[in-house]
């Protein structure tokens, strides 16, 4: 059994606030006085469209936070995983190394896809593209603040902890992240030894998306000493 907090449970206070949020902009031109002609109708549809966001984002982190309560308790649990700082320290930089790599390498795809649609909309209507073009940018700057920025933030979070992991049938918990493959059309699709220093099981997790099935991957790396285990797990889900 873990003693560490239910980081999830946040989330769920987040989802009430922004529920509470809708309901004051629902109320509000009400008991303001508010002609509902000019303005009043329009923040009640903003305050329906805010609590339903809310209520969304509500039950989606209740559901995670239960899962990990019961991570957390131990139950259907197959693994449970303390690093010394050494090891903790070369997965940290390891998993910098392929995540830098990857997030970028998908940053210069989605770049090259969108300069040529902002091209051609520039081209086949230069006074409506010039705008397109503007929202494009504005997009790849989002993007590389995420593809250069998120990488060095975790290294910087990893680097500052000794790490700890748990397996469960439903999910993994690696140092305060949670990976599930049982919620919201998620589903785990691969597990395997990835060899190394240090050597890490991986984990692929598909999960739905607007422009289709997407894929997670997860490396949880294998103490020193543990390879034994770390083979009963893989066996585990392989078995499913």
């Amino acid at each position: 059994m873990s003693n560490q907090k239910n980081p999830e449970k946040t989330g769920v206070v987040a989802g009430l606030v922004i529920a509470a949020v809708g309901v004051a902009l629902i109320v509000a031109p009400g008991l303001a006085g508010m002609d509902m002609m000019r303005g009043g109708y329009a923040l009640n549809f903003v305050g329906i469209f805010v609590v339903i966001v809310g209520a969304v984002v509500g039950l989606v982190y209740r559901a995670r936070a239960a899962t990990l309560q019961k991570i957390l308790a131990g139950e259907n649990l197959l693994a449970h995983w303390h690093y010394e700082p050494g090891e903790w320290q070369r997965y940290a930089g390891a998993e910098f190394e392929r995540e830098r790599t990857e997030k970028r390498s998908l940053f210069w795809l989605v770049m090259a896809i969108t300069v040529v649609i902002g091209g051609a909309c520039l081209i086949f209507d230069p006074e409506a593209g010039k705008w397109v073009a503007l929202v494009l940018i504005g997009m790849l700057a989002i993007l590389a603040v995420l593809a250069f920025g998120v990488p060095h933030l975790e290294y910087r979070r990893n680097r500052r902890s000794t790490g700890e992991a748990l397996i469960s049938s439903d999910g993994i918990y690696l140092n305060g992240r949670l990976h599930l493959w049982s919620r919201l059309g998620s589903r785990l699709v691969g597990v395997a030894l990835v060899e190394g220093d240090p050597a890490a099981i991986e984990f692929t997790i598909a999960y739905p998306s607007r422009t289709g099935t997407q894929e997670d991957v997860v490396w949880v790396p294998i103490p020193r000493g543990q390879d034994a285990v770390a083979r009963e797990v893989i066996a585990h889900f392989e078995g499913k």
